[in-house]
């Protein structure tokens, strides 16, 4: 999908935020946030913050219904933002599957996918820090082994093409990843 598709001088631009837990999403958000806090140009949505607001049981049925349907709410708030001429920056974890459940979701607005990808261990360190020091608008680690195997999953998809940009965050480089997140959404210029 491109940017041609819609015009962008009435709707805003959509960002898919992806990363491993630890990768800096929330760090990124938050920044973005902050930035452009009442500018009326900017929304910033965490599917992690829809969850909580359902509940966000920790696994079985419950869980895939939990994040289904919290999936469903984010993406109808992104629409209405768009629709409003918001740009909007989604922070979601998706891997192959998921990925097209979204773009259905989002359609007809046109997406750019993002993914923060440290080496495993940063992130994996990031994240178990994290849930030494919890805070309340975190969920909890999701264990090594489930990690391990989403960070790979985002590597084969980030060889294959399947984001517009993938930034290594390893450096906790939180400002460049800003500036091109930024881009991506029309806030700043090429």
């Amino acid at each position: 999908m491109g940017w041609q598709t819609q015009d962008v001088a009435s709707s805003g631009r959509l960002v898919l935020l992806n990363g491993p837990p630890g990768a800096g999403k929330t760090t990124l958000a938050r920044q973005l946030r902050g930035q452009f806090a009442g500018s009326g140009r900017l929304a910033v949505l965490e599917h992690d913050e829809f969850a909580i607001m359902a509940g966000a049981p920790a696994q079985g049925d419950a869980s895939a219904r939990t994040w289904t349907s919290s999936l469903r709410a984010l993406c109808a708030a992104a629409l209405a933002f768009s629709d409003g001429g918001l740009s909007v920056l989604v922070v979601v974890n998706y891997g192959r599957a998921r990925k097209g459940v979204l773009a259905q979701l989002l359609d007809p607005v046109p997406i750019r996918h993002v993914l923060l990808l440290p080496p495993w261990t940063v992130s994996h360190d990031r994240a178990v820090e994290r849930v030494v020091t919890p805070s309340s608008d975190t969920l909890p680690f999701i264990g090594r082994d489930a990690h391990r195997q989403f960070d790979a999953d985002l590597r084969r998809m980030a060889d294959e093409g399947h984001f517009d940009e993938v930034i290594d965050t390893s450096m906790q480089d939180v400002q460049r990843a800003g500036e091109v997140v930024s881009r991506h959404l029309g806030l700043l210029g090429p």
